[in-house]
């Protein structure tokens, strides 16, 4: 008996154990013995069951099949969708009851619980009779981006053309009649009856130019970009045609054109140069790095003069916007317009302007990195002094020094910017604190720059070109400022000279690094042109070795804080930023040899207060010692607990690094797909159940079904298919259904005892 006993259990555990992990009982009634149907209801799978009695017509009607959670079934099959339930077929037995329709669902069973009558069909309402629509006679809009602060930012001075398809299907495009212009407000309205009329098929695009020809906006596949496709001239949509640019890489083509106006007021209002000429910029490219290519200096064809920002400078969120991305290249523009002489500099290295024998292509950096703080300082955009690009800052009040062995790329350009921010700040900018004392104003400085003069050389009236020609231009505009020009009883040198010298920008006869008497004053003979981009010096980087609470690496949605902190007497000059973590690495700031300080960096996690368990410190001394351009000047390693990060739109995300999209479900911030575009940009609103978002919203658990890491929540990876929680590389087993489990109990014991009573019958006393 004991032994039966143990026989009888440990049948029915491993047969339960058994058939949770393997395949059914069976398929379909084929798969049964007679006198037994397979009994699908419950699943996937299913078990025999004995046959319904046909007594009972609606005892065994099952009148919905078992289909996972939002999953439609028609006709005996759960329909696929994107990652739910794919091929699966609910397989059951079906008795019809006759006249009579199921009723009553057992929510457990999905089996009725009685035949009800049929009720009698209602007649179909009579349609009211639909009145004629009018064609449009106004087309009324607006267009604009929402910023990371949830503004709404309207798209001033753009261009809105219309194109359709008559009839007949012809394609009509004629920008010379089929367009208007949206106003500071970006609003926009345009009437013309032959593109709306009846039958047509409207497109709206945009083009980021400017009525007066200003600016002109493309990429590497399109000069103009969708706004709406295939619409009717009597869709009501006309009256109010509202469009934001929510798309990842539109809304950052609106931001670029807004930034590149700004620089074309500033120029004509604040410097009062006009008048002005078409500034072309190529956006989005994947074939030049961000640079700009000059009318002035260069040859290349009418075509290609102007800015040019590569593929991942352009985005939305991109930290070196606008400081060095438009002002920067659009500063380029101005200088190269107010010139306008064809120029060959000597030399033309760009790993280091200090090894060519002229100032001119340092100075013409120089000159755009301090017009760039100027955008800044009259939009009211952060601080003046402080630089923005790559994902680092430099404080350029920090007197950059000519020759630097540390920076041999970029010390030329930062000096001579720092030297004419010099000449611009003043006490106001730092709290009572300047480190010299000359602030003229703007237009004296523009003055000295950009105006023809003789400097006494032999070759007659021209415009300044080496550091030297700025320094006898600036003693020129400023000769009667006897402030800047009263010589200090210690040294000899005058407010204006101590500039020049404290960046190291005079004759070092005796190459001790001092200026000495007799030394003159603007020599360096060093310089570089054509600027492909201003990138961090290497040897700089720092790399990040940031892991989650549960141990896997982290690459995305990092970032940076970074504090510069100035010993005494320089304190006031200390600052702090935030930038993203890319590529698992940030470039350091380095501090000029004559200060010392401290640089402390701390990961935190995009969009949230999660910072690091710990921080990364290196002292200024120690990054000017150590600074090896084949290596990275540390490793930062520390763990950080990961949140979900909670957004409202998707600007939110780009700007906080905590993803591309924003689930308008779970408003929560994650990465999706970008898709790359060709032709026309189609700037058309993404509905809230696009491929991404349904990815997201259906992985809210490990176990659920993924294409890729992206499209599972965070903390999750996708592996086999499945999300799966990090630190786990194995996929989910299924959760166990204990109705299921009860169910083929039942089964495995009926087939016990029919199975014992056949091969030990009782006998009969």
């Amino acid at each position: 008996m004991q032994f039966k006993f143990f026989f009888w259990f440990s049948l029915i555990l491993v047969l339960l154990i058994f058939s949770n992990s393997v395949s059914a009982a069976c398929s379909s009634n084929s798969d049964c013995p007679t006198g037994t149907e397979c009994d699908m209801s419950m699943g996937t799978w299913g078990a025999c069951t004995p046959a319904a009695a046909t007594s009972n017509p609606c005892g065994a009607v099952i009148c919905q099949a078992y289909c996972e959670n939002g999953v439609t079934y028609t006709n005996g099959v759960c329909a696929a969708d994107s990652s739910k339930a794919a091929g699966y077929v609910c397989n059951y037995t079906q008795i019809i009851c006759e006249s009579n329709q199921c009723d009553t669902i057992n929510p457990y069973s999905q089996l009725s619980e009685r035949c009800a009558p049929t009720p009698e069909p209602e007649p179909d309402p009579v349609q009211p009779t639909q009145p004629v629509q009018n064609l449009i006679q106004e087309v009324k809009g607006i267009v604009y981006y929402v910023d990371e602060k949830s503004n709404i930012v309207p798209i001033p001075y753009a261009k809105i053309v219309f194109e359709y398809n008559d009839p007949q299907g012809n394609h009509h495009e004629n920008a010379n009649n089929f367009f208007t212009w949206t106003d500071v407000d970006g609003k926009f309205s345009w009437s013309n009856n032959t593109v709306f009329a009846p039958g047509n098929t409207i497109d709206v695009l945009i083009s980021f130019e400017d009525k007066d020809g200003k600016i002109k906006m493309v990429t590497d596949n399109s000069n103009m970009f969708y706004l709406g496709r295939s619409l009717s001239p009597t869709d009501s949509i006309w009256n109010n045609f509202e469009k934001n640019l929510d798309n990842w890489d539109n809304r950052s083509l609106g931001k670029i054109y807004i930034h590149a106006l700004k620089a074309v007021a500033f120029k004509e209002n604040v410097l009062k140069e006009t008048p002005t000429t078409l500034e072309n910029i190529l956006a989005y490219t994947n074939v030049h790095g961000t640079s700009h290519l000059g009318e002035v200096y260069s040859s290349s064809p009418n075509a290609q003069i102007g800015m040019r920002i590569k593929y991942s400078d352009a985005r939305f969120a991109n930290p070196e916007a606008p400081t060095n991305r438009e002002f920067h290249e659009y500063c380029h523009h101005i200088q190269e317009e107010s010139f306008n002489e064809k120029r060959i500099p000597l030399g033309g290295d760009h790993n280091g302007y200090f090894n060519n024998p002229s100032t001119e292509w340092g100075l013409i950096e120089g000159w755009a990195e301090f017009c760039a703080l100027e955008m800044k300082r009259y939009y009211k955009i952060g601080k003046p002094w402080l630089y923005e690009y790559g994902n680092r800052q430099d404080n350029l009040e920090l007197d950059y020094q000519m020759d630097s062995n540390q920076m041999p790329k970029t010390s030329e350009e930062f000096a001579i910017a720092g030297i004419f921010l010099d000449l611009r700040d003043s006490v106001n900018d730092y709290g009572a604190h300047d480190d010299d004392a000359v602030a003229l104003p703007l237009s004296e400085i523009w003055k000295a720059f950009s105006e023809i003069r003789d400097f006494g050389d032999g070759q007659g009236t021209r415009h300044v070109h080496t550091v030297r020609d700025l320094y006898v231009a600036l003693n020129e505009v400023t000769a009667d400022n006897q402030g800047i020009h009263t010589p200090d009883r210690v040294n000899g040198l005058d407010a204006l000279d101590t500039i020049f010298v404290r960046h190291k920008v005079f004759q070092d006869i005796d190459s001790n690094r001092y200026w000495s008497t007799g030394e003159q004053i603007g020599y360096s003979g060093k310089g570089q042109l054509m600027r492909e981009e201003v990138e961090p010096e290497p040897g700089t980087d720092l790399v990040f070795n940031i892991q989650s609470t549960s141990g896997s690496l982290l690459a995305t949605n990092l970032l940076a804080q970074v504090t510069v902190s100035l010993d005494s007497p320089n304190e006031y000059l200390s600052y702090d930023y935030i930038v993203p973590v890319q590529n698992n690495k940030i470039s350091l700031p380095l501090i000029p040899e004559q200060y010392s300080g401290t640089i402390t960096v701390t990961a935190l996690e995009g969009g949230t207060e999660q910072t690091a368990e710990n921080s990364f410190t290196i002292t200024s001394q120690e990054m000017q010692t150590n600074v090896n351009p084949d290596q990275p000047i540390g490793t930062y390693t520390s763990t950080i607990e990961l949140q979900s990060v909670s957004c409202t739109n998707t600007s939110e995300c780009e700007y906080w690094n905590a993803g591309n999209e924003c689930s308008s479900s779970q408003h929560t911030c994650y990465f999706s797909n970008l898709l790359e575009t060709s032709g026309k940009l189609d700037l058309q609103t993404q509905s809230s159940n696009n491929e991404s978002e349904r990815n997201l919203d259906e992985t809210e658990n490990s176990g659920t079904f993924c294409s890729e890491t992206n499209a599972c929540p965070y903390g999750y990876n996708c592996v086999n298919g499945y999300c799966i929680k990090e630190g786990s590389d194995q996929q989910p087993e299924p959760e166990m259904d204990w109705e299921i489990v009860a169910a083929v109990t039942v089964l495995v014991l009926i087939a016990g005892i029919l199975f014992s009573r056949k091969k030990n019958p009782i006998k009969q006393n």
